[in-house]
């Protein structure tokens, strides 16, 4: 969200992450997926932005390896629609 102190948390996290894909959460206080990006390179060469939740959670899926971690911050509504979407295409996948 906008209001958050997004930076700090880049700052402490964003060097540990091999990549990072940002995404405008549909919240009135969201801070734009672009904006984020820009501020997430400030700590990491690889980052880019999805449209959505859904197409975030698909390129994650398809850039990592089977011993890889996807992490994903955000607020719990935010968390929410990106379990979700994980579950979405868990189903598809069977």
């Amino acid at each position: 969200m906008a209001d958050k102190d997004y930076d700090s948390v880049l700052r402490l996290t964003g060097g540990y992450a091999s990549d990072i894909i940002t995404v405008t959460p549909n919240n009135a206080r969201a801070l734009l997926g672009e904006e984020l990006k820009n501020t997430a390179k400030k700590y990491n060469d690889n980052v880019v932005s999805a449209d959505t939740i859904d197409e975030a959670v698909k390129m994650a899926v398809s850039m990592v390896d089977n011993d890889d971690v996807i992490m994903i911050f955000g607020s719990l509504s935010y968390l929410n629609e990106a379990k979700l979407a994980v579950e979405r295409r868990n189903s598809d996948d069977r």
